[in-house]
Formats: C-alpha cells, sequence, structure tokens
C-alpha cells in the first residue's frame, strides 16, 4: 500500500514521538580496504563531507597476523608493525592529497587489531565520529559470522551512524528510503523512529535528494491454524498508517508512505528492489538478539542481499561492548 502524505502540520503526534536531537557531521571516519583498486567509500564520505563540512578521517586497520607475531619477540613485532603502518600511512596520504587540495579537512590513521570490526569499533570510539563510511562486503552464512564477519559486527558494535556502500554510484538528487516501525514500542524505543526521521530528513535536504518511509505491517495476533481475516489486516493497516503519519507529523517531513506487508528482511528486500532507493536508512536494536542472526536484526539480514547502501542508526543512549566491562 503506497500513501501520499502531507502531514507536517496537521497531524497530531503521538506520546513517545519526541522530536530528535538535529543530525550533524562534524566528523566522518572512512574505513579504507588497503587491498582495494576503488574505493566508493572514500567517494561517498566526501559528497557528504563537502554537504555538511565534515572533517574526514582516513583509517586502515590492518588485521595481517604476520604483524602480530613478528619474528618471535615482542620488539621485533612492533617494528614489524611500525614498518607495515608506515607503509599504510603512505598510502592514505596518497588519496589524501587530492582531497586536500580540494579544500577538504583530511587526516589520516592507521593502526593494527586481529579483529577488522574491534579496530574500527575502538577508532571510533577513541576519536568520537558521526559516521563510519565502508565498503560493504558479502558474507558467508551463520554461523561462521560470528568469528570472520566485519559488517554484522559494526553494525552491532559501533555506536555512530554506520554507512556500508556498494560500488554503485548516487544519483545527482540521492533517493532516500527510511524504514519504521513505530507500532511496536514495547520492543523498540520510540526514540529510535524519532532518530531516524531526523536522519534521514537531514540527508534527504543536505543531498538535495528524495525521501520515503516504509513500515513493514505485522500480522494480526491469530491462533496459528487460523488465518488472518481482510477485516483483521485492513485494521492492522489502518493503525499503522495512523502511527507512521503521526511520527512524520512530529518530524516535520512530508513524504510518501509505503505500507508492506511479510518478514521485515525479506519484505525491505522486496522493496529496495523495486524501489531503487540508493540509501536505506534503517536502525538496530540496542542490545543484539543472538536469534537475530547474531548481530543487528533486519539490518544484518540484509547485507548479503540488498544493492543499495545501508546507513544503520543506533538508538540514542547505545553504548558498544566494547566499553562495557563487567
Amino acid at each position: 500500500m503506497n500513501v501520499s502524505c502531507s502531514c507536517a502540520a496537521s497531524a497530531t503526534p503521538r506520546t513517545g514521538h519526541e522530536a530528535s536531537v538535529p543530525f550533524s557531521l562534524r566528523n566522518v571516519l572512512v574505513a579504507v580496504d588497503p587491498l582495494a583498486d576503488q574505493h566508493p567509500c572514500i567517494d561517498k564520505a566526501v559528497r557528504l563531507a563537502v554537504r555538511y563540512g565534515s572533517a574526514i578521517e582516513l583509517f586502515i586497520c590492518d588485521t595481517d597476523q604476520s604483524l602480530h607475531e613478528g619474528g618471535g619477540s615482542a620488539l621485533a613485532a612492533y617494528e614489524h608493525r611500525q614498518q607495515a603502518r608506515l607503509r599504510r600511512l603512505e598510502m592514505l596520504e596518497g588519496l589524501a592529497g587530492p582531497l586536500r587540495a580540494a579544500g577538504l579537512n583530511v587526516s589520516t590513521a592507521a593502526a593494527w587489531n586481529s579483529s577488522l570490526a574491534t579496530g574500527i569499533t575502538e577508532h571510533a570510539l577513541r576519536t568520537s565520529v558521526d559516521l563510519v563510511v565502508k565498503d560493504a562486503h558479502r558474507h558467508l552464512p551463520a554461523p561462521m559470522w560470528a568469528t570472520s564477519h566485519t559488517d554484522p559486527n559494526l553494525i552491532r558494535e559501533v555506536p555512530s551512524a554506520l554507512l556500508l556502500v556498494h560500488p554503485n554510484n548516487w544519483s545527482s538528487t540521492p533517493k532516500l528510503a527510511v524504514a519504521v516501525d513505530p507500532c511496536h514500542p514495547v520492543e523498540r524505543s520510540p526514540q529510535l523512529d524519532g532518530r531516524l526521521m531526523e536522519v534521514a530528513r537531514s540527508l534527504s535536504t543536505r543531498l538535495a535528494g528524495s525521501l520515503e518511509v516504509v513500515h513493514v505491517v505485522g500480522t494480526p495476533p491469530h491462533l496459528p491454524d487460523v488465518a488472518v481475516t481482510d477485516e483483521a489486516r485492513a485494521a492492522a493497516e489502518a493503525k499503522a498508517l495512523v502511527e507512521v503519519r503521526a511520527l512524520l507529523g512530529t518530524a516535520d517531513v512530508e513524504c510518501p508512505i509505503h505500507l508492506e506487508h511479510g518478514p521485515v528482511a525479506k519484505t525491505l528486500l522486496s522493496f529496495t528492489a523495486r524501489h531503487h532507493p540508493n540509501i536505506l536508512v534503517i536502525g538496530a536494536p540496542a542490545r543484539p538478539r543472538r536469534d537475530e542472526l547474531l548481530a543487528g536484526g533486519a539490518a544484518a539480514q540484509l547485507l548479503d542481499h540488498v544493492d543499495c547502501d545501508l546507513l544503520v542508526i543506533k538508538q540514542p543512549g547505545f553504548v558498544s561492548s566494547l566499553l562495557i566491562t563487567d
């Protein structure tokens, strides 16, 4: 179901849809793959930095185990890592030069960590960035994700916004879609949907793009052996439309609303295939549940299949488990 909604001033927000803190991009961390020939993550971070006046840091996290071993001694390992770090910095400086010449504020950094996700997250925490940008990679099915896959773990751990990008370019007026779910406040904080709308609105404005909202309507309660009636489905859809309109009213946004039915990840994948957004803005749980493909819920499930870029937003107050010591 598609609904054209113009509700910026007329909708009456329900309790819980508080206005979100304005979205800013002061500092953008770009996780660069040292083995890649092309770096769409840099290209898209630059486009955002130009629009927001952001500072950019190009960062390489080495995971080469030989840098850890270093021939046996701790001193040899340290010297080996330092030499590798200097080579990575030299590469990054080569990438940063043209950007600085174009007037951008660009710094570089390199480090070693046995885990790429941990290395990126720790650096993001140290530097208090507003956004991490990284090229997306296809992954193997669970259960191997837990130990060998970076992007799902970044979705789980990075507290800032996380943009996972594909090689395809954004259009001159990018199309953004934001996936919201204001109908389940017990399972998902209303603050997260408010934040999603604020981020999506800010990006669509700064990038001179368009914005659409998609909500996957939950199946009405029913017994396992009893089919959902058309009346119950229509009532659930009508309730969802009221909630989404209230959310948009609070966010002061006017845009089309798409109401979809089905399993969340599969339905969002179908939506992106039909509507072709450049960026899908989606929320991640405050605390990952192990039954949600180990990290990040629907966002993680989309990684291996979606062709558009994913912008993953954590709800306000999220704390990375890397900061939890007890």
